[in-house]
């Protein structure tokens, strides 16, 4: 278009659109390269080529923030997994502590089942020496209060020891005798008019302990009764 300008006042140029007229050689005009407006398809073109470093930012963005949720996630995981572990390690150790006190308590209540079985042993086995020390004590030199006394028991033994065969229809064994008999059967002290009850004491075996036999009495005993001969 500028050409134009400088062509349209010259001789020349004249003469050439003259001819070209006059021999049909003009051709028809380029409707684009005429057109005073903006250029068609340039607009797109133009949006498309502004649009590609903008989605690459993006993608670039969306890439980073998918990397620090990856690292925040494992961080997190592993975090959770240090508490989760200190508190499983912690039940453990609370779990450990009660089965100790259980397994204590147990190891008590076995000492308190022995201790009272030891007693009772001891009970049965005082008793057992004191029954067979009046079983085989020699009546001829005892004074007959004492005497009738020994009698009385040695009718209770055999009681026992009748009915405990009867009831196992087995002979008497040691376990008939290791027995703790029950406190009115045997160790119920005779009736003050008769005789001497045994003296009260703290310790329990003792106050098993039936009155002394031969071998235990004092030597100054009084002279028989004749009442009693």
């Amino acid at each position: 278009m500028h050409c134009y300008n400088k062509l349209q006042g010259c001789k020349k140029w004249d003469d050439l659109l003259h001819t070209l007229l006059k021999d049909g050689e003009d051709g028809p005009v380029d409707p684009a390269g005429a057109s005073t407006g903006r250029p068609i398809g340039n607009k797109k073109a133009k949006t498309d080529r502004n649009a590609a470093p903008v989605l690459a930012a993006m993608d670039a963005s969306i890439e980073k923030m998918i990397t620090s949720f990856s690292v925040e996630n494992k961080e997190a995981a592993d975090r959770a997994a240090v508490v989760w572990k200190a508190i499983l390690d912690k039940q453990d150790m609370k779990i450990e502590l009660k089965r100790g006190r259980v397994e204590a308590a147990k190891m008590e209540v076995h000492a308190a089942a022995i201790k009272a079985t030891n007693e009772a042993t001891q009970l049965s086995l005082a008793k057992m020496s004191q029954e067979s020390k009046i079983l085989m004590a020699d009546m001829k030199k005892i004074d007959p209060l004492v005497r009738a006394w020994h009698e009385m028991y040695r009718e209770r033994i055999g009681q026992e020891v009748m009915a405990a065969r009867a009831a196992s229809a087995s002979p008497p064994t040691l376990s008939m005798f290791m027995s703790t008999p029950a406190p009115s059967a045997f160790m119920s002290p005779p009736a003050p008019s008769t005789f001497m009850p045994p003296p009260a004491t703290v310790d329990p075996v003792a106050a098993t302990e039936l009155p002394p036999t031969v071998d235990e009495e004092v030597v100054e005993v009084a002279p028989p009764v004749t009442s009693f001969m």
